[in-house]
């Protein structure tokens, strides 16, 4: 090999490697981490501000009526929201102790997953201007909201606030 071909070679060689290692580096720093650490923090937590997130858009899409653009802000906003909180351990599942927090910690991400499917299924049904698809998402979202509400919200929370236990926060 000719001196010019080595270096070219050493130069390609050496933009590969280091795409390699910026695509590692990227990918270890949007990937969530997973800890059954507490995630509760003085101002509430990634879960809190997540949950906070997902409740306002809630409010929204049901102001939105049939404004295809606000419903699929919505539901981008939503999915947001729900990669937020997909990682984290809500306090009702860190209170329980061995296998029934890990069935706990299984349950919450699996309502986590089908609660971002059904995010999804109202964004395609935004684009496609599809009103009967669009209400029967929203429908699907409010009842999981009010099952993921009722099985890991704390019976106190709301109190705490000083809501009286009203759902909607």
């Amino acid at each position: 090999m000719t001196e010019t071909t080595t270096s070219n070679v050493r130069r390609v060689r050496t933009l590969v490697i280091g795409g390699g290692v910026l695509a590692i580096a990227l990918a270890l720093a949007i990937t969530p981490t997973f800890s059954s650490a507490p995630s509760a923090s003085a101002d509430g937590g990634a879960l809190h501000d997540g949950m906070e997130k997902l409740n306002r858009t809630f409010r929204g899409l049901r102001r939105a009526g049939d404004d295809y653009a606000k419903i699929l802000a919505a539901a981008v906003e939503m999915q947001e929201a729900i990669m937020m909180c997909k990682g984290e351990t809500p306090e009702t599942v860190e209170e329980l102790d061995g296998k029934k927090q890990g069935a706990a910690l299984k349950e919450y991400r699996s309502q986590m997953i089908t609660l971002m499917q059904e995010a999804l299924e109202l964004e395609r049904a935004a684009l496609e201007e599809n009103a009967g698809k669009v209400k029967a998402s929203v429908q699907k979202l409010q009842g999981m909201q009010k099952k993921g509400h009722d099985q890991f919200k704390g019976k106190d929370e709301d109190e705490k606030k000083g809501r009286g236990g009203r759902r909607g926060g």
